[in-house]
């Protein structure tokens, strides 16, 4: 406390006084004093502290005295607040017999800071008491500044976040530990403890997280209750385009894939950008997209289209681009729709025989309504008309859309179908003709051999023996070799005829053997006849014709031979055809033809040469000579013209005498006559 005195020494108020003391003493009374003095009272701090809004540990009290240092009684003296507000206790005071008059008690004003209070006595400088206010105990936590800001994201706040600690009259509260925490946002402080400064506060930088959005701090004392600082962080600029949803789809030919195409325009943390256009466009597959769909909040930055496929199935592909974003490509996967057509593919229309399987088994192919074959349809084969079995009945379409079965094997011979269905689909039929295996003739080429099998499904002779047939053309009368093996266990044998009737039949003696026949044929067709001399035999064989013109004579082998035709050989030198039997004649030469006549049938058989005298012998099949002939054809020619009683096989034997040799000319020909007797 400072005590303010004025010393007021005037010499003519003292003369003055003395004299009228003076007086007063002479007139026989004591005047009163004057006060002279005010001031503190020893013991009273000049300078007091206390809380803001309390009262001072010591009341303010003051001294009055006279000129002479003496106490005065019953003087006024007025405390007063001069500055800071607050209030005194007993304001207007007198002095007692000591000269003391005392404040009740002086309440400091609520804002921390200097308070002043005055003593004050009519007539005197007032005595002045001082007393400092200071903050009373952190009552509140306030935010100071740096609250609701706005910033890019993954930078950092422009305005400090700051709070204040205030007493319970608002005054800045100093040394006070605060702490700071994240409570949303992914954001960054640059510390989290603090204490508070001379002015009560504390800061923090706030470096925002990279999503946009709402950040939250809060910052929390002892005792106090917390304050929390909201911050948006807004996106940066578009840096990409991005997909969002909708790609690697499946969807059927034709048809709107079932999810969106959705791209996202965002910043470089992947925040999305609204705003930015972007473009579409079907690059590959065909197909369309409709109206791009721009999406509003919460969505902002996603813009998105629907996808309808081409007709054509495969790999479909679909951009987006934006100006200075790129482009991102979509795939979609267009798979055919459903079956909606059926037709025949392959297998149609064959001919084989009867009992056997068609070479190409019947196919359909199935098809979407825009044509796309269709891979793993369930399609049922099933026989018709004419019988016969499939095998593999139920099949399902691969990836050409393509379903067949196994086998078709025919039925009877005749008219045969095939009928595909699908379930949904009108079916399909197919149809095939079956042949009698017996009237098939496969076409047979001289110098040609075939290796061959009987099997059960050939034809069957009325004897029981399966037979597959051959047809021989011959453009002009050849002599030819007919040969029959057996390829693995079958009594093989080959039936030779003729447009009408047969010719021969021969064989091996056994499996395992060959047997071989010499034939002059004249023009025209032979059917020639693969059998078995064994009922129900089965097995491989191999068939042979060859053309035997250049072999020459074959001494004693025999050559079957066909009415209407004309030989011309030769008997060599050396008489290699020479003949042993006493009917012949030992030397002389002799070539053996055999020939099948038909009952009532006249044969006439010429020989006639220029080299030797020739003789014609007829031996029917008994091995009776029925005819034989000299020169009854004119000069040397020999003739026979024989009239058989029944169908039987003749050998006609060539005859050159011993000692004679060169070519001759020898003439078959037969008519009239019928099919009745012996028929081979």
């Amino acid at each position: 406390m400072q005590i303010l005195r004025t010393r007021r020494v005037h010499a003519l108020l003292a003369a003055a006084c003395l004299l009228l003391a003076a007086a007063c003493e002479g007139g026989g009374g004591t005047p009163p004093r004057p006060p002279f003095a005010v001031t503190a009272l020893p013991g009273v701090p000049a300078s007091q502290s206390a809380t803001a809004g309390a009262s001072v540990p010591v009341a303010p009290a003051v001294r009055v005295t006279d000129e002479g240092g003496r106490a005065l009684a019953d003087v006024p003296v007025t405390f007063a607040v001069a500055l800071g507000g607050g209030s005194v206790a007993g304001g207007a005071a007198v002095t007692d017999g000591d000269g003391i008059a005392r404040a009740g008690g002086w309440t400091l004003g609520t804002t921390a800071g200097a308070n002043v209070l005055t003593a004050t006595v009519a007539g005197l400088d007032p005595v002045v008491f001082t007393a400092q206010g200071t903050p009373g105990p952190p009552a509140s936590l306030v935010k100071a500044q740096g609250d609701a800001q706005t910033a890019t994201v993954g930078s950092a706040l422009p305005v400090l976040l700051a709070v204040r600690v205030d007493d319970q009259h608002g005054n800045a509260v100093p040394g006070v530990a605060v702490s700071f925490a994240v409570t949303a946002g992914g954001a960054v402080l640059s510390g989290t403890q603090g204490q508070t400064d001379a002015q009560g506060r504390v800061d923090v930088l706030l470096t925002l997280g990279p999503v946009a959005g709402n950040a939250a701090v809060t910052a929390s004392a002892a005792g106090l209750a917390p304050v929390t600082f909201t911050a948006l962080g807004v996106a940066g600029p578009a840096s990409t385009l991005a997909k969002a949803g909708g790609d690697n789809q499946q969807g059927v030919v034709g048809s709107v894939l079932a999810d969106s195409l959705t791209v996202r325009a965002q910043d470089a943390h992947g925040n999305p950008i609204a705003g930015i256009p972007v473009a579409w466009a079907v690059t590959q597959g065909g197909g369309s997209v409709s109206q791009p769909v721009v999406l509003s909040s919460p969505q902002q930055g996603f813009a998105r289209v629907r996808v309808t496929l081409g007709t054509q199935p495969g790999t479909h592909t679909v951009t987006a681009s934006a100006p200075g974003l790129g482009v991102v490509t979509f795939i979609a996967t267009a798979n055919p729709g459903p079956a909606a057509a059926i037709t025949r593919h392959a297998g149609d229309a064959q001919t084989a025989l009867a009992g056997t399987e068609l070479p190409v088994p019947p196919a359909v192919r199935l098809t979407d309504a825009h044509g796309n074959p269709v891979e793993g349809a369930a399609v049922a084969f099933a026989v018709g008309a004419g019988g016969g079995t499939v095998t593999g009945g139920s099949a399902v379409s691969d990836e050409d859309g393509i379903a067949r079965p196994a086998a078709w094997t025919l039925g009877a011979p005749g008219p045969q179908t095939l009928t595909a269905t699908v379930a949904g689909l009108p079916p399909v039929t197919f149809t095939a003709f079956a042949t009698d295996p017996c009237a098939v003739l496969t076409a047979f080429s001289l110098d040609t051999e075939v290796f061959g099998s009987l099997t059960t499904t050939d034809c069957v002779t009325a004897s029981g023996a399966y037979m597959d047939g051959y047809l021989l053309h011959l453009p002009a009368q050849t002599a030819v070799e007919v040969s029959i093996g057996d390829g693995g266990g079958l009594h093989a044998a080959v039936e030779v005829r003729s447009a009408s009737r047969r010719i021969e039949l021969f064989g091996a003696a056994g499996t395992g053997g060959e047997a071989r026949r010499r034939f002059i044929l004249p023009a025209g067709p032979y059917p020639l006849n693969a059998t078995t001399f064994t009922a129900g035999q089965t097995g491989s064989y191999v068939l042979g014709v060859s053309d035997a013109s250049a072999a020459g004579i074959r001494c004693g082998d025999g050559t079957i031979v066909v009415p209407r035709v004309v030989v011309q050989d030769e008997f060599l030198p050396g008489g290699e055809c020479a003949s042993a039997t006493v009917r012949i004649g030992a030397g002389n030469q002799v070539e053996e033809y055999f020939v099948d006549v038909l009952a009532g049938q006249t044969l006439t058989v010429t020989l006639a040469s220029s080299a030797f005298d020739p003789y014609l012998v007829l031996v029917a099949d008994d091995g009776t000579v029925v005819a034989q002939d000299d020169n009854g054809g004119g000069g040397t020619t020999a003739r026979i013209a024989y009239t058989s009683p029944t169908a039987r096989r003749y050998r006609v034997e060539a005859v050159a005498p011993a000692g004679q040799d060169g070519a001759y000319t020898l003439t078959v020909e037969a008519g009239g006559g019928s099919l009745r007797g012996r028929r081979r």
